[in-house]
């Protein structure tokens, strides 16, 4: 399911506001059968896996804009605000050894077989502001600023700022253009700015993960910011199940949270 809104107010002279949300929604269920005759389930007198996927996201903006024309001049400026959220959440229940033939409730099946699950979610918000100057609609100015926070860095680097500045000229439309016939557009153009992206960390990339083959996990678990008082237990652990203990974990410092 997915849906959007978006409205517009104007108000005062020249001034703004607009809000856009978007959302949505998916939740999806499957059971899978292999029958105890024959295929994957003979060996184990019939398997029966139930698979959840459940996903949500939704965006909101809230610009604020003002603008202003006079004797040839434009002016535009623009502050606003941004907020992404993403969450997932997957589960899977296996079970063999049916009781009774063509009865697909998890009950009918007796032995556990593999349980798992993982749940992701991500977060970035941003704040931003943008001045355009125009004069008679041949000389354009422009220059931004941005400052965007994400959730897959850890939150002593988790923001960043990002600005840019840029010009252009539309030489097509001078006086002295009009007369060149194998000219139809001609604009001078210069920008320099910056830009980030957390694509290339993963959803919880400063967080020490480690695999458990003891508790038959698919997914990573991940330990961040342990309390001091289970890191014995949390080491002999790592040990009783074949991970290395060469410099098993990185404590950050504890800053009494």
């Amino acid at each position: 399911m997915r849906g959007s809104a978006y409205a517009t107010v104007r108000f005062l002279d020249g001034f703004s506001f607009t809000v856009n949300a978007d959302g949505s929604i998916n939740d999806q269920k499957n059971t899978v059968y292999y029958n105890a005759k024959i295929g994957e389930g003979s060996g184990s007198n019939g398997i029966i896996q139930q698979t959840n996927y459940k996903s949500k996201t939704y965006t909101l903006q809230e610009q604020l804009a003002w603008s202003h024309s006079f004797g040839g001049h434009d002016i535009n400026v623009l502050i606003g605000h941004e907020n992404y959220d993403y969450s997932y959440d997957y589960r899977l229940n296996e079970k063999t050894n049916q009781t009774f033939e063509g009865n697909l409730a998890l009950s009918n099946f007796s032995t556990t077989g593999s349980i798992t699950g993982n749940t992701v979610k991500y977060r970035t918000e941003s704040y931003l502001g943008r001045v355009r100057y125009n004069y008679l609609d041949r000389y354009n100015v422009e220059a931004s600023y941005r400052r965007d926070g994400t959730s897959r860095f850890s939150k002593d680097s988790r923001w960043g700022n990002f600005g840019s500045v840029g010009a252009n000229w539309i030489v097509s439309k001078e006086a002295f253009m009009q007369n060149v016939d194998w000219v139809d557009f001609l604009k001078l153009r210069a920008d320099y700015g910056q830009v980030g992206n957390d694509a290339a960390a993963g959803y919880y990339a400063y967080m020490s993960l480690y695999k458990s083959p003891l508790l038959k996990m698919s997914t990573s678990v991940f330990i961040s910011m342990p309390r001091l008082d289970i890191v014995p237990k949390l080491l002999s652990m790592l040990g009783s199940i074949g991970l290395p203990c060469e410099n098993p974990l990185v404590l950050p410092a504890d800053k009494g949270k």
